[in-house]
């Protein structure tokens, strides 16, 4: 993967690489830019021609909400945890309010990371305020289906191609 990655000039870039979700035949290569979070879905069946032509998710970062993540305490230490595979987001309450929430990316498959935590609430004027305490957001529901997919595309690569293009799943509202 490390020619491919080059070839995309992505030679530099701080990159991850695990297995999915429940098995070891598909694996999850991760890497971050400023611009973007990039994510691949690699099988262990796929050829080096295969390797040059898959599907790749872009999951655009929010320079400014990473700058707030960097200037709330709390925010400081989950950097220095899982930086830099963390994705700051704007996420609306139940009451429509406006928290920063922040994703640790290190986990999960494309589109799906399990543990993100609530930072600061948005005041009117438009800045944030620290929360008390962080607070861990619910996860994102995964039902049968994405798992049958998973399955599905260790056996079909083009099944990764169509999953690929697919947006990110929504995530779930703060509460």
């Amino acid at each position: 993967m490390t020619p491919v990655l080059a070839r995309q000039g992505f030679s530099d870039a701080p990159r991850m690489i695990q297995p999915t979700p429940f098995n070891s035949l598909l694996w999850r290569v991760s890497i971050v830019t400023p611009q973007a979070d990039h994510e691949w879905l690699v099988s262990v069946f796929d050829s080096d021609a295969r390797l040059n032509r898959l599907a790749r998710r872009d999951f655009p970062r929010q320079p400014a909400l990473d700058a707030a993540v960097a200037g709330i305490d709390d925010g400081q230490r989950l950097r220095w945890f899982a930086a830099p595979f963390l994705r700051a987001s704007r996420e609306t309450t139940d009451t429509g309010g406006v928290m920063l929430a922040v994703t640790d990316t290190r986990l999960g498959s494309p589109g799906y990371h399990p543990f993100s935590f609530a930072l600061a609430r948005e005041t009117s004027a438009g800045e944030w305020v620290s929360l008390d305490a962080s607070q861990r957001l619910p996860s994102p529901r995964v039902d049968r289906a994405a798992f049958l997919a998973l399955w599905q595309a260790i056996r079909d690569p083009d099944t990764r191609q169509h999953q690929a293009a697919h947006p990110a799943t929504p995530r779930h509202d703060a509460g």
